[in-house]
């Protein structure tokens, strides 16, 4: 059984040139023929401007000296590589279209981090440091653990084009919440939405979609999404957002209620224009007749919060915030309480135990005894 290498790994954009990487000093040097080395360049290992600089200089050096030419390739230039991967693959193998597009989002974040250092520079304490200044700047520790798990698959990437040896973020240890235990009522989303109809048509799509979103069980980003063109005679039609590698896409359909026909029909009602003149595609979209995205989805969100805090207070009704997310769990408990048996089909999950263990937030349970 073979052990790590003990020796640093040639970079394997050029032949023969080396890096190591010191707790003080990360090195870049070439080995020549007769076994004798010679450092190119040098700099201080927690300056990751000055490793960067360092290695290009001994790439041009090396470059000067062979006459080689090699296109520099940085975390971006990866991270780009890995998207059009991603992008060529057929429907089931690759990422779930939401999914790429929220990857796509933090790879920014992964960007201006890392700079212009290239993947084989990058060290797990690299990593670690990323996580902690997350964290200070925003409080994003759970993010930043799902920004370096796309690190990693980026680094992955790079193994499997051949143009790295290992997988330093493999391994890293990230920081994870609990599942949220917010349990959204139904009193709590129809003052949301009564409070957002008052305010004006803006808020009144935002309050209008949380009810959805409570009364369908659909995950956020499926609701926002949600288009005219999925209204059926029968109820409202979704493809789930998420699947398994490997799996079609799971479709369903929730049947009309009382409250869901109302919900739809007041959304339906508020006059928006999209592109040509025609009506807007999107059921809960702005007034641009535009989806939201998650920026400005949020802005507004939080804005509404702070009307429904005012009106909650002169009502003396109890009152929290949450998030759109919120809600899909709020819908699932009502079914688990009320005893229905299609919970699963409506989440279009595969299984119950999602449900059983993150969605259903009932905290006073009740069984029946044995005999």
């Amino acid at each position: 059984m073979t052990g790590k290498r003990k020796l640093p790994s040639p970079l394997l954009s050029r032949n023969r040139l080396y890096v190591r990487v010191g707790k003080r000093i990360t090195s870049f040097w070439i080995k020549n023929p007769d076994n004798t080395t010679v450092v190119l360049a040098s700099a201080m290992t927690g300056d990751k401007k000055a490793v960067s600089d360092a290695r290009k200089k001994a790439e041009a050096t090396y470059d000067e000296a062979t006459g080689a030419t090699v296109t520099a390739r940085d975390l971006k230039w990866l991270g780009t590589e890995y998207f059009k991967w991603q992008e060529s693959l057929p429907p089931q193998q690759r990422k779930a279209t939401s999914t790429l597009v929220e990857n796509k989002r933090e790879a920014e974040n992964l960007y201006l981090f890392f700079g212009s250092m290239m993947p084989e520079v990058i060290a797990p304490h690299h990593c670690y440091g990323y996580i902690d200044a997350r964290t200070k700047a925003d409080s994003a520790a759970v993010k930043s653990g799902k920004e370096i798990s796309l690190l990693s698959a980026f680094l992955e990437y790079g193994r499997r084009i051949g143009v790295l040896r290992e997988n330093v973020a493999k391994g890293i240890e990230k920081p994870r919440n609990g599942p949220s235990e917010v349990h959204v009522e139904w009193e709590q989303v129809e003052l949301l939405c009564e409070v957002g109809k008052k305010a004006g048509s803006r808020f009144a799509i935002l309050g209008l979609c949380a009810q959805f979103t409570w009364l369908t069980l659909k995950r956020p980003h499926e609701t926002r999404n949600f288009t005219r063109d999925n209204i059926l005679p029968e109820g409202c039609y979704f493809t789930a957002s998420k699947r398994k590698r490997g799996t079609a896409n799971k479709s369903g359909t929730i049947e009309w209620s009382p409250l869901l026909r109302a919900t739809v029909d007041e959304a339906l009602a508020i006059k928006r224009w999209g592109r040509n003149s025609l009506p807007a595609r999107y059921l809960f979209g702005n007034l641009a007749g535009e989806p939201y995205t998650k920026g400005g989805w949020k802005g507004g969100w939080s804005q509404l919060h702070d009307l429904v805090e005012v009106e909650a207070k002169r009502l003396g009704k109890p009152w929290y915030r949450f998030s759109l997310q919120d809600c899909r769990p709020g819908g699932v408990t009502e079914k688990e309480a009320r005893g229905d048996l299609d919970t699963v089909d409506a989440t279009l999950h595969s299984d119950s135990r999602m449900v059983k263990t993150v969605y259903n937030r009932l905290r006073h349970r009740k069984a029946k005894p044995a005999l």
